[in-house]
């Protein structure tokens, strides 16, 4: 993904699409308007996970690279100016990016929904938001792992579980439906503060163990994290813990 990313490769995999959806390309003209002007709204959403899962990986980049440069930035005054410069960089795209989400999908906020307004188009807008929640976890969680938590990623928690709250009163995750979820109740039950909360998600993650192997995994991952958080007072490095699991 980084590669393609990098090689402004994607928009042409997905066909620049910006008048014309998929189901138009195998139904043509006898596709109804509004099946039509349905999948492009979630081309512009399916355009946004690009660019957030490319983010995530950046942050976990730069976290690996944090961690290998730790011990030299006392001597190396040029690795701490290099880190800070890093650090603006993926706050500024950061903020690109969800300043982008809410010019494409205005007056959808989470607080204002009903799990009844969660239908096929709403899901893959939510699940957008839920992607820049998550991106904004995983930078606080990769710039400073020396406290347990930080006001912005508690919100972001909290606004991840509402979204995941919704699609579960909906029924929308009942069966395999995302290559997405369950990632943002991992993380988002990583960083919560509220034990009601963290308790939840476990037990989501519980419900949702029918999708397969890797969602058990990511569940005893989970309750191990949060096992070790409580022991240290701190964030756990998810990509180092990732190395012991």
């Amino acid at each position: 993904m980084a590669i393609l990313m990098d090689l402004k490769a994607v928009p042409t995999l997905r066909g620049a699409r910006k008048k014309q959806s998929y189901l138009s390309e195998c139904f043509g003209n006898g596709l109804p308007k509004e099946e039509n002007d349905e999948d492009l709204r979630k081309e512009r959403c399916r355009e946004k996970f690009d660019m957030l899962s490319f983010f995530l990986s950046r942050v976990r980049t730069f976290e690996k690279w944090d961690l290998e440069t730790q011990s030299r930035r006392d001597g190396e005054p040029l690795l701490v100016e290099l880190r800070e410069a890093k650090i603006d960089a993926l706050r500024a795209d950061l903020a690109r990016i969800q300043a982008e989400c809410e010019l494409a999908f205005p007056n959808q906020r989470v607080s204002s929904l009903s799990h009844e307004d969660i239908d096929s188009s709403m899901f893959h807008i939510m699940t957008a938001k839920a992607l820049c929640l998550c991106s904004t976890i995983m930078l606080h969680r990769a710039i400073d792992s020396t406290v347990r938590t930080d006001p912005e990623a508690q919100s972001a928690a909290r606004n991840l579980i509402r979204i995941a709250r919704l699609f579960r009163k909906a029924k929308r995750l009942e069966t395999p439906c995302s290559v997405i979820w369950p990632l943002p109740i991992f993380i988002a039950g990583i960083e919560i503060a509220d034990e009601i909360y963290q308790d939840w998600t476990v037990e989501y993650m519980r419900e949702l163990g029918h999708w397969g192997a890797h969602v058990v995994k990511g569940r005893e991952l989970m309750e191990q994290t949060l096992r070790w958080q409580e022991k240290h007072g701190r964030r756990a490095s998810i990509t180092d813990y990732l190395v012991q699991y």
